[in-house]
């Protein structure tokens, strides 16, 4: 099977099957043109409404367009993500094809190699040979033997030079050897790069997917906003300093009850990383979005923080205890309803961005939440207070949520337990 053969002179094949993914891109060339029929499928329909009266023909007409326009969608995602897999499988061949004849490079490097040592060592132990026979004749015969000394010696240098020249060769080789795994390695990290390209593609192509829903943003297959309001709001918490006495003798901020029990469930390094990750998520959404925390409320900046905030938050502790803090953190009284509905769904994406991606390293998570909030993803208010999706309005043309309009209603924040200082990495 292709990505399983052993490693030739310490090179091994960039791991996966060209063939399985072209496959993969048949499966998805195949999908395409059913959602295409499908389409059209919708488009016949529509076209016979002039022979219907009534509304029944406009409810018809809107539901079969709507799915016709959702097929177009699926169509032209399914062929994005068939065209970044395609691209991946080339890559993959030909850097495969690529290493291969490095491999082969290296074997012949290898047996030069050893062929060079080989004849160093016979050069070596033709100049021993010959210095020992010269030692025995000066033994012998220390005043007539210096004619046969000299002539020995001079035989031995030349085997010295041989053994030099042959070690010379050995180490020019190795060094030949060592280049050439390198250019291997490169190799094996190019195709990674176009592997976490491939994937990032197809993960786009699938956030374009449509959903069709009652109450979905027509053309988007996305919950309406409005919906959204509804659905994402937590019930009011009291207000508590943390942490407790004495500790708050020499620092203390007021929080949510269940904030500070869940933060009082963290010991040691958890406890010492998680205002570091604040402090993170803070900086790289205004490296990002740039603009002060007060300008920048409600807006695409905001999103982005409480986005990344969660990826982080999740990436160290844990799904489970990311999800209760932050919903909790939205518990404070009089908490505005859109700023309350905005910053739990956006951390409901940043959740989800942390469980897609376990091995991204901090920069690529940071470019998968600019990427959610460039593709909408994530959820911001407009200047009329209202929720909006961040790709429907433009950076630096947000609003502020509505201070006056809240909603004291909604599910009451998860309590903490003794599982939520086990969940995460790290001690």
């Amino acid at each position: 099977m292709a990505g399983s053969e052993e490693p030739v002179a310490g090179i091994g094949l960039p791991e996966g099957d060209p063939d399985a993914v072209i496959d993969a891109t048949a499966n998805l060339d195949r999908m395409a043109g059913g959602f295409e029929r499908a389409g059209h499928g919708f488009r016949r329909a529509v076209s016979s409404l002039p022979a219907w009266l009534g509304l029944a023909s406009v409810a018809f007409d809107a539901t079969a367009s709507a799915y016709e326009q959702s097929a177009e969608e699926a169509r032209a995602a399914t062929d994005r993500a068939r065209v970044a897999a395609r691209v991946y499988a080339e890559e993959l061949r030909e850097s495969r094809e690529r290493v291969r004849r490095l491999q082969r490079d290296a074997r012949e490097l290898e047996r030069e190699i050893e062929e060079a040592e080989r004849k160093a060592n016979a050069a070596a132990e033709r100049e021993r040979e010959v210095r020992a026979r010269t030692q025995d004749a000066l033994l012998v015969a220390p005043l007539d033997g210096g004619g046969f000394s000299l002539a020995d010696a001079a035989r031995a240098e030349d085997a010295a030079e041989e053994r030099r020249r042959w070690e010379r060769v050995a180490e020019e080789r190795r060094e030949e050897l060592e280049r050439v795994r390198g250019e291997a390695e490169e190799e094996h990290r190019e195709v990674r790069g176009a592997e976490r390209r491939a994937a990032l593609a197809v993960q786009d192509a699938a956030a374009e997917f449509p959903r069709i829903e009652g109450s979905a943003v027509p053309g988007t297959g996305r919950p309406a906003p409005e919906r959204i309001l509804d659905r994402y709001q937590v019930a009011e918490d009291e207000i508590v300093n943390w942490p407790p006495f004495p500790a708050s003798l020499f620092k203390s901020e007021k929080m949510t009850r269940t904030e500070a029990d869940l933060l009082n469930t963290l010991s040691g390094l958890k406890l010492l990383d998680f205002e570091d990750i604040r402090d993170d998520a803070g900086s790289v959404a205004a490296q990002n979005y740039p603009g002060t925390s007060e300008e920048t409320q409600d807006g695409h900046q905001d999103a982005f923080r409480h986005t990344y905030w969660n990826v982080l938050l999740a990436r160290r502790y844990g799904d489970t205890f990311a999800r209760k803090f932050t919903s909790a953190h939205e518990g404070v009284p009089a908490n505005p309803a859109a700023r309350e509905a905005m910053d739990l769904h956006n951390n409901e994406v940043g959740r989800r961005i942390a469980s897609d991606n376990p091995d991204a390293d901090a920069d690529e998570l940071a470019a998968l939440v600019r990427r959610a909030v460039e593709r909408g993803d994530t959820i911001v208010v407009d200047r009329d207070g209202k929720l909006v999706y961040s790709d429907g309005i433009a950076e630096g043309e947000t609003g502020y949520a509505d201070e006056d309009v809240t909603d004291p209603g909604g599910k009451p924040a998860e309590p903490a337990d003794s599982d939520d200082q086990a969940a995460g990495t790290g001690s």
